[in-house]
């Protein structure tokens, strides 16, 4: 039955690449990098990037793929498109090699498992498809290191002709729920290599900037069952056409689907401006920025002065149960676009919008923003019912409305909030981040769940100060000793001006005592290494949720941007390891989010320490266990002299090329502080608690562990001990924690 509305064409991708060679031949140590090539060479009818004659797929003129050791692409050079290319690059030496196409899709290694995204939106190429979404993997399983290339996605093929009409887009939606896009896992080494949904992303959308000219394209999907069938959407200047297919499908990987679409019915859009009340995956789009009171919609349409927005008109009138018609909203639209990590803002008569002086002065601009003129870029984000536009240069200001001067401009949170309308069709929905908040987490959790009541000696203290005092008086329980002062929008060490700290409070609905937003975490941000020393966390079950891994690597933006890793690259045998891991943080999307900016990730061998298996995942796993009904509270942090551990593995620290710097140190050790109730289930906080009642050690590795050692008591050391180690001060806020001793047994081992 499915062939009725399916024509398959077998397209299965095969690759061989052959390692020609290494042009180095000395090895000073293991992490020596050594300039090899591999030759990918035509194998069937089609190879890798670009769509010839229906069938056949060709490398291009700087194609880049994966080599599992490098860090950095493999590139090709060509003259003219070819089913066979040389990829030369440096990588360090190993038994195998594995490779992904295209460069910029790989997230992570993990040995033969590589993590992947396929993107939700797709740029339409007449008679192919977009330039990275064949996407490939292979593995060296022989003396003479061939590869040969597997294409994981499959495919839907649309013709676009007279008889189809003007389209500008087209979606595919499982009428299941299941993945069509985003994060997913696969194993280099198979020979029919198999898609492992991360991320159920049920949509896929095919966009042009014009009208599509006639001729074939392509929407690259996740390959599958789909159950309940497809949708296929297709959108143009006249409105929108539907075809559903309700019955059992399935795609299987490197086929190409062809879909009659022959004789669309097309209905005419109505068009609005539709109130956001969510995150949304991607802001990119047509808005009317709004101060919203209730009875007034004050739009941002105009200039007065030489730093102030201002509204000259009230769309209230014009409000319908559909939103605010397009024909009313269009004169005064802003437009966001996506510039890198952060959006523009261009509002209509006015121009690009930004902040370039850490005041509340608004500034504009009529060329539109680089990626790296963070002055005229934002960060946009909703929670907690509250729409937040804040600037990527000085993080802690965002658009807001003056009240009593009526004026926009950029404010610490002191006037009132914004409020966005986005323009939709009735075809369209204004779309949230894929995984959306979680309900609030169970209340029958005991306290302290997660953050707990603060030290009782303090009266009239509602929600306990992120800051640790000396006395043991104020702060989360998890955080060392920190002195900082503002510099700037930044908080940095008063006596050490190459730490910087940033506490980042959960960005989605998690609560702690008194209804307050509960805390993510709290890190501590080497300027000299550009690695991060420390990051303090509470543990806890309701952090744990449904969201799935975001993998939204991002600059963090409460600390130093130009300090930061400019890219996910990978480098130096290491590939990235998280301090607070993803799994840690799965209560909301939003919260998930945070624990991918940069400064919560380190260097870490990926070979034999941050991999299953691996001396860093064997204690991350152990450390899970330990996870109770009464918080556990964790310091992660990293150390960057010559270590030698109780084991006898030695390391010493090395700067190395990592996400996009040169200038990276990879740590010589890591280690977790932990403390928590010995019970676990007491539904006490840590200040009800006497020293007999509370356990505390320090777990430390150096970053030579190999693989399969399991926790032991050679791991632990007493708090104290490992203080005179680093030279910080853990757990100020517990003074009678017993840190100068500890137990093997208390933990289990």
């Amino acid at each position: 039955m499915m062939k009725r509305l399916l024509h398959r064409i077998t397209a299965t991708v095969a690759l061989t690449a052959v390692a020609v060679s290494c042009v180095m031949t000395t090895q000073k140590d293991e992490d020596v990098l050594k300039r090899m090539s591999f030759k990918a060479s035509y194998f069937s009818d089609d190879t890798k990037t670009v769509l010839v004659d229906r069938v056949k797929v060709y490398w291009q003129d700087g194609d880049e793929i994966a080599v599992s050791g490098a860090e950095m692409p493999f590139v090709t050079s060509l003259e003219e498109d070819s089913p066979t290319a040389v990829f030369e690059g440096k990588a360090s030496e190993a038994d195998v090699y594995y490779a992904a196409y295209p460069y910029d899709a790989v997230s992570e290694w993990a040995d033969e498992i590589v993590l992947l995204t396929l993107p939700v939106e797709q740029r339409a190429v007449a008679g192919t498809f977009a330039p990275g979404l064949n996407i490939s993997v292979a593995s060296s399983q022989d003396a003479d290191k061939n590869f040969f290339f597997r294409n994981v996605l499959g495919y839907a093929k649309f013709t676009i002709d007279g008889s189809v009409g003007d389209v500008t887009s087209i979606s595919v939606t499982a009428n299941g729920g299941e993945a069509l896009a985003g994060d997913f896992y696969v194993d280099c080494s198979s020979d029919a290599p198999e898609v492992v949904p991360d991320a159920e992303i049920s949509v896929v959308t095919l966009v042009s900037d014009s009208v599509l000219e006639d001729g074939d394209y392509y929407i690259a999907m996740l390959p599958g069952t789909y159950e309940e069938g497809l949708t296929f959407t297709f959108t143009g200047p006249e409105g929108t056409a539907v075809k559903k297919v309700e019955r059992s499908l399935t795609l299987e990987r490197g086929n190409i689907n062809v879909v009659n679409i022959s004789g669309l019915e097309w209905e005419p859009d109505e068009a609005f401006y539709v109130k956001v009340d969510d995150n949304l995956a991607d802001w990119s789009g047509d808005y009317l920025i709004v101060y919203d009171d209730v009875t007034s919609l004050l739009v941002f349409n105009s200039w007065t002065g030489s730093d102030k927005g201002v509204s000259t008109v009230n769309l209230y009138p014009k409000l319908t149960s559909d939103g605010i018609p397009a024909e009313d909203g269009d004169p005064y639209k802003a437009v966001i676009s996506k510039v890198g990590d952060y959006y523009s803002v261009f509002v209509t008569g006015v121009g690009y919008i930004g902040l370039t002086s850490s005041s509340n002065s608004l500034a504009k601009q009529d060329a539109a923003p680089s990626s790296t003129d963070t002055k005229y870029l934002w960060n946009l984000s909703y929670y907690e019912g509250e729409l937040w536009m804040a600037n990527a240069s000085y993080s802690n200001r965002r658009l807001q409305w003056n009240a009593s001067a009526e004026i926009f401009r950029c404010y610490t949170g002191s006037q009132q909030e914004i409020t966005l309308f986005r323009r939709t069709s009735s075809s369209q929905t204004v779309t949230p981040t894929p995984d959306p908040d979680p309900s609030d987490p169970d209340p029958s959790d005991p306290d302290p769940t997660p953050d707990p009541t603060p030290d009782p000696d303090v009266p009239g203290e509602e929600v306990p100060d992120p800051v640790p005092g000396t006395t043991g008086k104020y702060g989360w329980y998890e955080l060392p000793a920190i002195n900082y002062t503002q510099s700037g929008t930044y908080l940095i060490d008063s006596s050490d001006r190459n730490l910087y700290y940033a506490h980042h409070l959960c960005a989605g609905s998690e609560k702690g005592p008194g209804g307050k937003k509960a805390r993510n975490y709290t890190v501590c941000y080497s300027a000299e290494h550009h690695c991060p020393v420390w990051v303090a966390a509470p543990r806890h079950s309701m952090y744990e949720g449904s969201a799935n891994r975001t993998n939204a690597y991002a600059k963090d933006p409460s600390i130093p941007s130009d300090i930061q890793y400019s890219s996910k690259n990978t480098g130096g045998s290491c590939n990235k390891g998280h301090m607070l891991g993803s799994a840690e943080r799965t209560s909301s999307s939003a919260t998930n989010r945070q624990v991918f900016y940069y400064t919560n990730i380190a260097p870490q061998y990926s070979s034999t320490f941050n991999t299953g298996g691996g001396g860093w995942n064997t204690l991350e796993d152990w450390v899970d266990s330990k996870v109770c009904s009464d918080t556990l509270y964790v310091v992660i942090g990293t150390y960057f002299e010559t270590y030698t551990d109780r084991r006898g593995y030695t390391d010493s620290p090395k700067t190395i090329s990592f996400g996009g710097r040169d200038d990276v140190t990879r740590p010589s050790m890591f280690y977790y502080v932990m403390m928590r109730t010995k019970k676990g289930n007491t539904g006490k906080s840590l200040s009800e608690c006497t020293s007999d009642e509370i356990m505390c050690a320090a777990f430390v590795r150096s970053h030579a562990t190999p693989k399969g050692v399991s926790v032991g008591e050679k791991d632990m050391m007493s708090v104290s001990d490992l203080e005179k180690i680093t030279g910080f001060t853990y757990f100020p806020n517990v003074p009678q924690a017993p840190k100068d001793t500890y137990k093997a047994s208390d933990w289990g081992l």
